[in-house]
C-alpha cells in the first residue's frame, strides 16, 4: 500500500524509483493550470502563515485540483499523469515561494524590528535564494534520489496520489470532491463571519478558563483554517499546542503580571514571546545535534556533486550576485555577507539529506543559529541579524520543494528537466502574486497584531535581539522561564528519539508554538484534530484520501476570501468588522 492509502503492488521506494520517465507533461493546459493554482496558493500561505506561523508547499492537494480541473470529463487528449505531475509543481514552487521571499518570517521581523530595507532588495534576495535552491537540488538530485533513492515522503506520497488517481477508477474525482465541498464550505463560513452579512461570530469565550480579555482569553476561534490545520497536524501536535495555550497564556503569564494589572493580549504575549522562543529553539538544537553526522555528509554530498561534476560554475555565479545584494542593499559587512553566504550554503546541504530522510529540514534552528552567529560579528543591528540570517531559509525554501518534485517525478516518470522549468515557472508566478497580497494585507493591519500573530516572524525578531544584546534583552523572572522552558524542550526532544515513546510525548515544537499564538487558536486546533478520533474506525486509505483533502480545502478556502475580504477592505467597498 503505497503513501496515497490505494493498494499497489508496484508502490515500494525501491520500484518507484526506478521507474522509467515517459513524456514531459510540459503542456500549456498543465502550466497554465499549474500557475492558476500556484497563484491561489500562493496568496493563501501569505494569509495562513501570517496567522498561524504554518506553511504548506500544497503539493498533494495541487495534484488533486489539478486533476479536478482538467482530469475528470472526457477529453480529446486525456490530461496524463505527467502533465498532473507537471501542474502541482508549478503550484507548489509558487506556493513555497512565500518562504523564499522571506514573507513567512524575516520580511515581517524586519517591520517589527523597525529596520528600513528596499523592497526590491528583498525581492532580489528571494529570488536569488530560490534560484541557488533549485541549482543545488539539481546537483544533489543524482546522488540523493537515484543512487541512494532517499524517500523524500511528501514528493513519493506526491507521486503516489497522481498515480492512484489516474490508475485507480474513482479515486480522482473522489479526491477532488471533498476538497471542492470543503474549501467552499470554509469560503461560505469565512465570509459569515469577516463579511456581510456577519453571522458567524469570529470568537467564543470561556471565561471558567480565565480572567483574560479580548484575544488574551481563552475559547474558541471560529476560523475554518484553524480546524482544518488541527486536522491535517494530528492528534499529538494540536494537543501539544493547547498545552503550551493552557500553561502560558492562563497558567503562568498572568500570575506574572504586576498586581492589579489587567492581562491583556499586548501584555501576556510579550512575557510568553521569549520562553516560545526557547522551546522551539532548543527542540530545533537537540535535531541538529543527535543528527551531527549530517553536516559532514551534506559536505562529501556538494563535493561529489558539484567540484566533481563541473556543475559549480552557474552556482557560483547567483553566489556572487547574493553576496553583492548583501554588501550594497541589505547592508551587510563584508564579513557579515561571508558568514551570511556560508550559513546558508550550510544550512541548505543539511536540508537536502535532512528532508530525504524526514522530510523535516531544521533551516529554523540553523536561521536562528545564524542570527547569533552574525550578531556576535562586529556591531550588527538585529535588522542585519535577521537579513543576513534569512538567506539560510529563504535557500532551503525551493531546494526542499525542488527535491520533492524530483521524488515525485521518478514516482510517476516525468523527465526532471521538465519539473526545473515548472519550478521556475512557478517562482515567477509566487514572486508576482505574494509578494503584492503581503503588502495588501500589512496595510490592513500589522504584522504581530491580534488578527494577525506572524509568531515565526516574532521569533525572527526575539532571536535577533537575543543575538545583539544577550540576556540583556529579557527581565531576570523572564530569563529563568526561558531557562526552564529551553531545558523542558531539549529533554522532550530527547524522549522522542526513544522508540515507541517519541509519539507519546507532547511536541516542544508544538507547546512553543502554543505560548506564542492566542490561546484560542489552540483550542480551535485541538477541536479540529479531535475529528480523527472520530475517524479512527474508518479504514486507513479511506481516511488518506478524505482526510488530507478535506484539511487542505478548509484551509485553501478561509485563506482565499480572506485575502479577497483584505482587498474588498483596501478598495473601500467594504468596512472593517
Amino acid at each position: 500500500m503505497g503513501p496515497s492509502g490505494v493498494p499497489d503492488s508496484d508502490s515500494s521506494p525501491a520500484s518507484a524509483c526506478a521507474r522509467a520517465p515517459r513524456s514531459s507533461g510540459l503542456t500549456v493546459r498543465a502550466l497554465a493550470a499549474g500557475s492558476g493554482l500556484g497563484a491561489v496558493l500562493a496568496a493563501g500561505n501569505v494569509y495562513v502563515c501570517l496567522k498561524t506561523g504554518y506553511v504548506d508547499g500544497g503539493s498533494i492537494p495541487a495534484a488533486i485540483a489539478g486533476f479536478a480541473l482538467l482530469g475528470l470529463g472526457r477529453r480529446k487528449t486525456p490530461y496524463s499523469a505527467d502533465e498532473n505531475n507537471v501542474t502541482q509543481a508549478v503550484a507548489a514552487s509558487a506556493a513555497i515561494t512565500t518562504v523564499a521571499l522571506g514573507l513567512s518570517g524575516s520580511v515581517p521581523a524586519l517591520v517589527l524590528l523597525g529596520a528600513e530595507i528596499p523592497a526590491w532588495a528583498l525581492i532580489a534576495s528571494g529570488l536569488l535564494c530560490s534560484l541557488l535552491g533549485v541549482q543545488i537540488a539539481c546537483a544533489l538530485r543524482p546522488r540523493l534520489i537515484e543512487q541512494e533513492c532517499l524517500p523524500f515522503p511528501t514528493g513519493l506520497a506526491t507521486g503516489e496520489v497522481i498515480r492512484a488517481m489516474h490508475e485507480v477508477a474513482g479515486a480522482g474525482r473522489r479526491r477532488a470532491q471533498v476538497l471542492g465541498a470543503s474549501a467552499a464550505a470554509a469560503g461560505v463560513a469565512t465570509w459569515l463571519r469577516d463579511g456581510w452579512p456577519a453571522w458567524i461570530p469570529t470568537f467564543t469565550p470561556l471565561p471558567w478558563l480565565g480572567s483574560a480579555e479580548g484575544l488574551a482569553a481563552a475559547g474558541v476561534s471560529w476560523s475554518p483554517l484553524l480546524f482544518s490545520t488541527g486536522l491535517l497536524i494530528g492528534l499529538r501536535g494540536a494537543a501539544s499546542i493547547l498545552l503550551g495555550s493552557v500553561v502560558g497564556w492562563i497558567l503562568l503569564a498572568p500570575r506574572l503580571l504586576p498586581v492589579g494589572a489587567r492581562p491583556s493580549y499586548e501584555q501576556l504575549s510579550g512575557l510568553l514571546l521569549w520562553p516560545g522562543l526557547a522551546m522551539t529553539f532548543g527542540a530545533m538544537l537537540v535535531g541538529l545535534v543527535r543528527d551531527g553526522r549530517g553536516v559532514g555528509r551534506a559536505m562529501r554530498d556538494l563535493d561529489g556533486a558539484l567540484f566533481a561534476t563541473g556543475r559549480w560554475r552557474p552556482l557560483a555565479l547567483v553566489v556572487v550576485l547574493l553576496f553583492g545584494l548583501g554588501l550594497h542593499a541589505l547592508s551587510l559587512s563584508l564579513a557579515q555577507a561571508t558568514l551570511a553566504i556560508v550559513i546558508a550554503l550550510v544550512a541548505a546541504l543539511v536540508c537536502a539529506r535532512a528532508v530525504g530522510e524526514t522530510d523535516q529540514g531544521p533551516l529554523g534552528a540553523l536561521g536562528q543559529l545564524g542570527q547569533l552567529a552574525l550578531g556576535r560579528l562586529g556591531a550588527a543591528t538585529p535588522g542585519q541579524t535577521v537579513a543576513g540570517a534569512g538567506l539560510a531559509a529563504n535557500t532551503g525554501a525551493h531546494l526542499a520543494q525542488m527535491l520533492w518534485a524530483f521524488r515525485a517525478g521518478r514516482a510517476v516518470g516525468t523527465p526532471h528537466s521538465a519539473l526545473v522549468r515548472a519550478q521556475l515557472l512557478g517562482i515567477g508566478v509566487g514572486v508576482l502574486v505574494a509578494w503584492p497580497v503581503y503588502t495588501l494585507i500589512t496595510q490592513q493591519s500589522q504584522p504581530g497584531s491580534g488578527a494577525f500573530p506572524a509568531p515565526s516572524a516574532r521569533l525572527w525578531a526575539a532571536m535577533a535581539s537575543v543575538a545583539r544584546e544577550g540576556s540583556a534583552a529579557v527581565s531576570s523572572e523572564t530569563l529563568v522561564a526561558s531557562a526552564v522552558a529551553l531545558g523542558l524542550a531539549m529533554a522532550l526532544a530527547l524522549l522522542e528519539a526513544v522508540p515507541r515513546l517519541g509519539r507519546r510525548v507532547p511536541s516542544a515544537v508544538g507547546i512553543g508554538m502554543g505560548l506564542l499564538l492566542p490561546p484560542s487558536y489552540g483550542v480551535s486546533m485541538f477541536l479540529g484534530a479531535t475529528l480523527l478520533v472520530a475517524l479512527r474506525r474508518k479504514p486507513a486509505n479511506w481516511r488518506e484520501m478524505h482526510v488530507t483533502a478535506a484539511g487542505a480545502g478548509g484551509i485553501a478556502g478561509e485563506a482565499v476570501l480572506g485575502v479577497v475580504i483584505a482587498a474588498l477592505m483596501a478598495a473601500g467597498w467594504m468596512g472593517r468588522r
